[in-house]
């Protein structure tokens, strides 16, 4: 496996499907070791866990207060039958999850590879084992949701137990989206620097400040290949508005998760050759 990375897929002789399945079963046996890179990171974590989970929250709660801050006090705008800061964090939550889990892996993946190049297993256990961790923070900032509803003088209803299967498709999103950045990294040195203005560029095209309804509608059909789109209105209409997500919702946002995964898996894995041959 090892002289294999470092020569590439040898195409003349496999071909890329053959090439991608090995990868896919090499990762499935491997899922022990993802089990344990992600409870050795929360081990690492319990020690300090609530104040581990306090910094995680201080990010998305700052961000509500600071677009709070704008458009209600300063713009007086934000009006309607839920709290703007309500709103807010029903998506700001899912969309911090992306964002960091995103660029831990970048981190992680180029980090670990330096450090572990002699030894053979899949590198995309990183980027999974990541994700799988920062979902315990997300599970753990989404149950607190209620209770700021409750604050906020909203009421909560069961249809809010659903947001727990939204997770794991917002999961397969992100785990794609850090597999296909932690092996950009390899090709463009400068992504893991680029990430966080790119990032913040893509909190302002996401549902996230403002629902998508307010996205005119010529625009929509390009909007909604943001693979977050539909993630995010899912996540919006379970915990704000009580409601079941529309078939289309659903159904876009599996079709993200799969397309994402997906293409995040095959650029990983035809990239990762590189991975041996760069510093």
């Amino acid at each position: 496996m090892v002289a294999e990375r470092i020569r590439g897929p040898q195409i003349g002789r496999r071909s890329r499907l053959a090439y991608l399945t090995q990868r896919a079963r090499e990762l499935y046996e491997f899922r022990y070791l993802v089990r344990y890179l992600a409870s050795s990171a929360l081990q690492i974590e319990r020690v300090s866990l609530a104040f581990g989970f306090l910094w995680w929250l201080i990010d998305p709660i700052m961000m509500v207060l600071l677009w709070t801050l704008i458009i209600v006090v300063i713009l007086q705008k934000g009006g309607g039958p839920y709290p703007f800061a309500l709103s807010l964090m029903s998506t700001m939550f899912a969309f911090q999850y992306m964002a960091r889990t995103t660029r831990n892996s970048v981190a992680v993946t180029h980090a670990k590879e330096l450090q572990m190049r002699p030894i053979a297993f899949p590198r995309a256990v990183f980027a999974l084992s990541d994700t799988l961790a920062e979902s315990v923070k997300l599970a753990l900032a989404v149950a607190l949701f209620p209770f700021a509803a409750l604050a906020f003088g909203q009421s909560i209803s069961p249809v809010q137990l659903l947001v727990i299967p939204l997770i794991p498709i917002l999961m397969v999103i992100t785990v794609g989206i850090g597999w296909f950045f932690a092996a950009l990294n390899f090709v463009f040195r400068d992504t893991e620097r680029l990430l966080g203005v790119l990032l913040r560029l893509w909190l302002f095209l996401s549902p996230v400040i403002y629902p998508l309804s307010k996205v005119p509608i010529k625009f929509r059909p390009i909007y909604e290949l943001n693979p977050m789109c539909f993630i995010l209105v899912c996540f919006r209409d379970v915990l704000l508005y009580h409601q079941v997500p529309g078939p289309a919702y659903i159904g876009g946002a599996i079709a993200a998760a799969v397309i994402t995964a997906t293409i995040g898996f095959v650029y990983f894995h035809l990239q990762e050759p590189r991975f041996a041959r760069l510093n």
